[in-house]
């Protein structure tokens, strides 16, 4: 058994050396627009999970990969993500401002753009315009391979097994209810969803207080908070049931545990 977090900079800086020749994957490694587009745009930090697990799945190294995503709106990225990487770096705009995906379009761009450029930057005060135009260009490098990689990528998520995990409360509900309505069809839905810490289905029967030594203040103390235990019991049932049907899903529960599970036998007993 083995555990690893996600190193999203390191994930970039292989994925540069892997898509982009040296020069260029040099300079998109020390620029700053770069830097900022990995470490703060959500889908590039999800597709470098998503490039992460492909690499992982075809190492043949494991019987079993999972992987742990955030909650709905990180889960929903990191399905999304290998397309919205696909159209940031081939979209219709970046083509504009870069031209034609010509052998020689760096050399035309020296010649043509690269000295007006240089003159509006004089008038600004700074090398900005010229810089943005050397990481666009340097960007639009990287498509050819990454696209490939990402069609990949969406392959391998097709072919998973996906599985959604939530508690009946209300605020989990409202992002598992989320993830399926704003995942796109073509995604690779979920077909099981799990509802975790539930709890028993006997406490909506009540319990026997006529043999209990308490005295007539505790007792109905007791009674009305049995009662509203077997009504959270009931309401805990009819939205998973709800929820399952709704989306044509395998329900399965986990039951609530007085303590956390924290070992591989804790874990077991949840099973038993």
């Amino acid at each position: 058994l083995a555990a690893a977090m996600l190193d999203v900079s390191a994930s970039w800086e292989a994925m540069v050396h892997r898509h982009a020749e040296p020069e260029i994957a040099q300079r998109l490694l020390a620029d700053p627009f770069f830097r900022a587009l990995a470490d703060r745009f959500p889908a590039a930090q999800a597709y470098a999970a998503g490039e992460q697990m492909a690499e992982h799945i075809e190492s043949h190294r494991w019987d079993l990969l999972v992987v742990d995503t955030p909650p709905a709106g990180g889960g929903i990225d990191f399905y999304t993500a290998p397309g919205r990487m696909r159209e940031l770096i081939g979209g219709r705009l970046l083509r504009w401002l870069t031209g034609a995906s010509l052998p020689g379009r760096r050399a035309i761009y020296k010649v043509t753009a690269r000295p007006a450029l240089k003159l509006a930057d004089a008038v600004l005060g700074g090398p900005l315009l010229e810089e943005i135009a050397e990481f666009l260009l340097d960007l639009r490098s990287l498509y050819d391979g990454l696209s490939h990689r990402a069609k990949a990528i969406e392959l391998h998520l097709r072919r998973a097994t996906s599985i959604v995990i939530t508690t009946a409360d209300p605020t989990p509900m409202r992002e598992a209810r989320r993830f399926f309505e704003d995942l796109p069809l073509d995604a690779g839905r979920p077909s099981t969803v799990v509802f975790n810490k539930q709890l028993p289905e006997e406490w909506s029967n009540g319990r026997n207080l006529r043999n209990a030594d308490v005295t007539p203040q505790a007792r109905i103390a007791l009674r009305e908070n049995l009662a509203h235990w077997a009504e959270e019991v009931k309401r805990q049932h009819d939205v998973k049931q709800e929820f399952a049907a709704r989306h044509s899903l395998d329900l399965l529960s986990v039951p609530w545990a007085e303590t956390a599970p924290t070992s591989v036998d804790a874990l077991a007993q949840l099973l038993n």
